[in-house]
């Protein structure tokens, strides 16, 4: 995961949110300097639980899930409207 224009910094053990067994809290610890979190979820589609959606939501992230080929794109115009997002995707051959 990449947030602006550096990258987070690694953590070994995971204290956050977990949903369906992975891991955000790095999302979560970056919050405030995140407004939109987008996942690009391969070549396939996934809706994200409401749970999740309602957990960012409560710490002011918008979640926006595409393909991951759009999210990339997504990504790097956002990245140079200087917006502040951050992106979780998942590689496609």
């Amino acid at each position: 995961m990449r947030s602006g224009p550096g990258r987070l910094p690694n953590r070994k053990k995971s204290t956050g949110p977990r949903w369906r067994g992975y891991s955000l809290d790095r999302v979560f610890a970056a919050a405030n300097s995140i407004d939109t979190l987008l996942i690009g979820t391969g070549t396939g589609v996934w809706l994200p639980p409401p749970e999740l959606r309602q957990a960012l939501k409560a710490v002011r992230v918008v979640l926006d899930t595409m393909q991951t080929g759009p999210a990339v794109r997504t990504y790097n115009i956002m990245i140079g409207e200087r917006r502040r997002v951050a992106a979780a995707l998942i590689a496609v051959p």
